[in-house]
């Protein structure tokens, strides 16, 4: 099945779908029985999985934005260092 939504955020951070997928809508818990590692799969309710999908949203604009600040100061920087040395 593919899921058009998440092509285009896949791409971006060079993930399979499916990944993302699975990541959105589960989580695995790992823990030990009688010495053993064991893993299972836990899926989220629709309200946890929406919760999961607007928290990375928020984490995404929210570290994008940080970016943007960042790159947009040094540029100021720039200008009035060459400003005052010019």
């Amino acid at each position: 099945m593919i899921y058009s939504d998440l092509q285009a955020p896949c791409a971006y951070f060079g993930i399979q779908i499916d990944y993302l997928k699975t990541k959105l809508i589960s989580k695995r818990l790992e823990f030990k029985e009688h010495q053993e590692n064991k893993q299972v799969e836990q899926t989220f309710t629709v309200d946890k999985a929406i919760f999961t999908r607007d928290a990375l949203s928020k984490s995404i604009y929210s570290r994008i934005f940080d970016y943007l600040i960042q790159v947009k100061s040094s540029f100021i920087s720039l200008q009035l260092i060459y400003f005052i040395f010019h």
